[in-house]
């Protein structure tokens, strides 16, 4: 794979090769992956005049390929991407994107990855860093700027962060209303744009957390979690090493309540499983509910539900009625 790398950026590849290149990316397991991308990031091979040069002249031969072989080979493409309900290409070293110019970078130039509803998927920056997208969140940065002096993304929804280390070089995050800003560690990130509180959950390693709005800037250590008021520009931070583990279970397909009321437990169902809920009898919705329910499977929440709750639960249509 290296002989193909070098020949990437030297401008010289083939669309065949870049195909090739793109395969043999997919079948490397991620921290081979990732050490790759360490080492062609330290040996700063990505100059940005050098990206620009390689890539312009590959992007024509593609845009020429795609255009004269017809629409078998973009079909296939499309419908792999459906089933995987992301719009996301696997990366190396801001290469094989250009394959999904289309889908996966702006005109602007800007790489973009996105995940839709009931969505999910991993993806690699070019130093190594890994991503873990939950559902509806986006992820964008500038090849021409993430170039070996700059480690700046763009970021909306939840996910989590296994940031390389680079003491030279931090690791910066802009979401609605903040940014955070490390060296190497491993948190969740929450911060969707229409929702009023972000937050953020330290698995290892250090963060500085600031809010645009008040241009505060709090540390967070491990096993604490930071809250942003957007409104107000607070933010509080709380040693919840609990919490902390509770913030990962999106990638367990898991939903985790500690003391919630009924009233909460039903809004997250409704949203997570793309359903309605309605009531026929007495229940009391500020009743306590701790417990962990799958994110993927309604069947067996409602299971749940009935024996917490001791009530019939039948779904149609897309509507649940929950009778006491």
């Amino acid at each position: 794979m290296a002989e193909l790398e070098d020949k990437y950026f030297k401008g010289d590849l083939t669309v065949e090769e870049l195909r090739e290149l793109r395969r043999q990316v997919n079948a490397t397991d991620d921290d081979t992956l990732g050490e790759a991308m360490r080492h062609r990031w330290m040996d700063g091979d990505l100059a940005e005049d050098d990206y620009t040069v390689a890539t312009r002249p590959i992007w024509q031969r593609i845009e020429t390929a795609t255009r004269t072989a017809g629409h078998d080979w973009r079909r296939r493409a499309w419908k792999w991407m459906q089933a995987a309900a992301v719009f996301l290409v696997p990366v190396l070293f801001f290469s094989t994107y250009w394959f999904y110019r289309q889908e996966a970078v702006s005109p602007t130039g800007v790489a973009i990855f996105r995940t839709d509803a009931g969505g999910r998927a991993t993806l690699v920056l070019p130093d190594g860093t890994s991503v873990v997208l939950n559902e509806r969140s986006r992820l964008s940065y500038s090849p021409a700027e993430f170039n070996g002096t700059s480690r700046r993304v763009s970021f909306e929804g939840e996910a989590f962060f296994s940031v390389a280390k680079d003491s030279l070089h931090p690791f910066s995050i802009r979401a609605d209303g903040l940014d955070v800003r490390v060296v190497g560690t491993r948190f969740n990130l929450f911060a969707r744009k229409g929702v009023a509180l972000s937050r953020l959950s330290l698995e290892e390693g250090k963060v500085l957390f600031t809010s645009l709005a008040s241009h505060r800037q709090t540390a967070v250590w491990p096993g604490q979690v930071a809250v942003l008021d957007k409104q107000t520009g607070r933010i509080s931070v709380e040693q919840k090493p609990e919490e902390v583990n509770d913030a990962t279970a999106w990638q367990r397909n898991e939903l985790v309540f500690r003391n919630a009321t009924l009233r909460h437990v039903i809004a997250v169902m409704e949203t997570t499983y793309s359903v309605k809920f309605r009531f026929s009898g007495r229940l009391n919705m500020d009743d306590i509910f701790t417990g962990t329910l799958p994110s993927n499977n309604l069947g067996e929440g409602l299971e749940i539900i009935r024996h917490s709750y001791h009530v019939r639960a039948e779904q149609r249509n897309g509507v649940v009625t929950i009778t006491k």
